[in-house]
This record gives structure tokens, C-alpha cells and sequence, in this order.
């Protein structure tokens, strides 16, 4: 768990992390692109053993380059409790707790550091933010 002063701290790590996450996923949505237009289909192509044809396998590798390199980065991120909802959007959440209750301090790209919080089971629509009254009582609280 982070508390809301680590969290703030590693926003730069994480803002790295998203240009990278988003190039990834460029790149990958590319490669899916160019795999369409070559007429052929992703689920079939990725189900196969063994691909039909050296198009289909150079298409392959690139996808699952992409996918693992993302999926490593997400892996990375998830290690340190930051847990990225939306690549496109810059949604970041960063797992900590409120007077002893385990919350999600969330964060969106462009935002100047962490201001708001909500539930584990709530997402990004349902975020308070930390400075409220009921909250900014508790804020030394926040691990």
C-alpha cells in the first residue's frame, strides 16, 4: 500500500510509464490495422498452432511482442500497487487505505498530483475527492 505522499512521488515514474503504455498500444493497434487489411483474422490467426503462412507468423510475432510488452509494463506497475485502468485516458489508480480501510487513490492524466480517492469496488465516476470536509480529517491517516 502506498501512502497519498508516495503516491505523489512516483507520479512522474508513472507519467513515463503511460507514454510508454500509449506507444505501445499504438503500435499494437497498427499491427492489428495492417493484419485486418491483410485479410486476416486476429482470433483465428492467435488460436492456430501453428500459423498458414510466413505472413501470418511475421503479423503474429508482432502482436504477441506488443501484448507481452505491455503486459510486462503492467506487471511492473501492478508490483509497486499502481494500477493503470485506462491506457488512452491516463486513468491511474494507487492502492492505500483511510482510516484503516483499503481504498484506491485515483489519478488522471493531466492532473497536477493525486487529489481524489474512491471504494476498491467503485471506479473513476464514483471518485471523491481527498481534500472534502469528512475526508480532510482523516488525510493523516492516509497510508
Amino acid at each position: 500500500m502506498l501512502t497519498l505522499l508516495q503516491a505523489n512521488a512516483l507520479l512522474p515514474y508513472v507519467k513515463n510509464c503511460l507514454a510508454d503504455l500509449r506507444a505501445l498500444k499504438k503500435r499494437l493497434d497498427s499491427t492489428i490495422d495492417q493484419a485486418l487489411g491483410e485479410g486476416l483474422v486476429i482470433e483465428d490467426m492467435l488460436a492456430r498452432e501453428t500459423p498458414l503462412n510466413e505472413l501470418e507468423a511475421s503479423y503474429r510475432r508482432s502482436f504477441e511482442m506488443c501484448a507481452d510488452d505491455i503486459q510486462n509494463k503492467l506487471d511492473e506497475l501492478q508490483d509497486r500497487d499502481i494500477l493503470i485502468k485506462d491506457i488512452e485516458q491516463g486513468l491511474v489508480d494507487f492502492i492505500s487505505e483511510i482510516k484503516g480501510e483499503p481504498v484506491l487513490l485515483c489519478w488522471q492524466w493531466g492532473e497536477p498530483e493525486i487529489s481524489h480517492w474512491h471504494s476498491m469496488a467503485e471506479g473513476f465516476k464514483n471518485r471523491q475527492s481527498l481534500y472534502q470536509a469528512e475526508t480532510l480529517s482523516s488525510l493523516t491517516s492516509i497510508h
